[in-house]
């Protein structure tokens, strides 16, 4: 009987009218992540090649032997609704293209990942959409680190680490596991001859303060909107903090708002002023 309820639900998209609503009482919210999780365990059931991803407002999304928690949607969902049809997002830590995919259904998304093997993941990715979806458009793929200085540099590669498909791979410049240590190529965003951006996206791991100390031109001269994933325990390996990273916005004149935020991370939108 509880099977049957939650296919209704699914199937009459009752939880994405559910995750529109601003504040969500505790039981409300307790009835959405129930949903989700069964439509993320029916995904997974029906194919364990292909998940579909029902995102409100654009088309549906597809991936490779991956999958997308509730949170990481609401934060997808979230940026989409700032930003405007045909504008352009940098997406900073791109993996596979969990998000470099939903954006790029509305969105001129620049995407920026070191990693080989999720290099290859993110344009298998973008092909599968190209063969389901009328409305995807192109991804541009720097492989590459942004980081405050130009060069060579150590990554530290945790296949372990990676999403519930279990094939990509998180990275950091530092070590934080058990991983494979690879020499990438970085660069700051300031040094690079690329399209302005109207919004960057950044999640890498705590390096969030490397990569912005790189981009100072752009914050100053471009004003784009930022959001970032924070991961505080990693970032104080970099001696930095997510403190550090609210004054180094205040002292661009940029506002903040917190999205979401838990022991172990943060979503956090900054807004030039």
């Amino acid at each position: 009987m509880k099977k049957d309820i939650l296919e209704y639900i699914s199937q009459n998209k009752i939880a994405n009218f559910i995750q529109k609503i601003p504040i969500l009482s505790p039981v409300v919210e307790k009835a959405y992540i129930t949903i989700r999780k069964y439509q993320e365990q029916k995904y997974l059931s029906e194919s364990r090649e292909i998940t579909e991803f029902d995102i409100p407002e654009i088309e549906n999304v597809y991936f490779r032997e991956h999958n997308l928690d509730y949170k990481e949607i609401e934060w997808i969902q979230y940026i989409l609704t700032q930003l405007n049809e045909g504008e352009t997002l940098f997406d900073v830590g791109a993996n596979i293209g969990s998000h470099s995919l939903p954006y790029s259904k509305k969105l001129n998304v620049i995407a920026f990942e070191p990693v080989n093997q999720n290099i290859e993941r993110l344009e298998e990715n973008i092909e599968l959409n190209h063969s389901r979806s009328s409305k995807q458009r192109d991804v541009q793929i720097h492989q590459i680190a942004l980081s405050d200085e130009n060069g060579e540099v150590e990554f530290e590669v945790d296949p372990k680490m990676g999403g519930q498909g279990g094939r990509d791979s998180e990275a950091s410049f530092v070590r934080v596991g058990d991983g494979t240590s690879i020499t990438v190529t970085a660069e700051t965003l300031d040094n690079l001859d690329i399209e302005k951006p109207d919004a960057i996206k950044i999640d890498i791991e705590g390096s969030e303060m490397k990569m912005l100390r790189g981009s100072n031109n752009i914050l100053e001269i471009v004003r784009p909107q930022v959001f970032i994933e924070t991961h505080p325990e990693k970032m104080e390996l970099f001696g930095d903090s997510v403190e550090d990273l609210y004054r180094f916005f205040n002292e661009r004149n940029y506002s903040q708002e917190t999205i979401y935020s838990s022991g172990r991370k943060e979503f956090i939108h900054f807004i030039p002023k």
